[in-house]
């Protein structure tokens, strides 16, 4: 499922990935709401105690009204939100995975030019050998490949290289 949201999100043009508001930002403005409603009704109260009249009886019960209104509006929201949390979930993965593509794809566009630059001008398969440390190793990578012209940063494209294995990488003789 999450490859098809993910080839969805790829296929669609800017102009139609709008921001909407969220669940979680409409049940925000129905709690604000609901706050600023039982804050009114609470003064409505207190004025009652001091001069109680009829318009602040029709006020209460249209208070009373809304705030029930808005009380049933913040449990559908809130189950809406529990419903939409695992759909939600589910659209973060793809977007992680149309990224994670994104920046495979750039890789593998560069792994001729790293193969030159690092095994056949650098000599890796040699090179490797003076680097006891994975970090000593992969700063020397990224100097060496700090010549090619990348659209990644250098630094991760070294500690790519190290995670792969320079002797894998190189096709380096056993």
């Amino acid at each position: 499922m999450n490859e098809a949201i993910a080839a969805t999100l790829e296929s669609m043009p800017p102009e139609l990935q709008i921001q909407e508001p969220t669940t979680a930002d409409r049940r925000r403005v129905c709690l604000s709401a609901l706050a600023a409603a039982r804050y009114r009704e609470m003064l409505i109260k207190m004025q009652q105690l001091t001069s109680p009249t009829v318009d602040n009886v029709e006020e209460l019960e249209h208070l009373a009204k809304y705030i029930h209104g808005l009380s049933d509006d913040l449990d559908v929201l809130l189950r809406e939100e529990e419903r939409s949390r695992a759909e939600w979930g589910a659209l973060e993965e793809a977007k992680r995975m149309v990224a994670e593509s994104d920046g495979r794809a750039k890789f593998n566009q560069l792994v001729p030019d790293i193969r030159t630059r690092l095994c056949e001008q650098w000599q890796a398969c040699e090179q490797v050998k003076r680097y006891e440390d994975e970090t000593a190793l992969t700063m020397a990578i990224a100097d060496v490949l700090m010549t090619i012209s990348a659209t990644l940063p250098m630094a991760t494209i070294a500690v790519l290289v190290v995670k792969i294995g320079v002797r894998k990488f190189c096709n380096c003789p056993a």
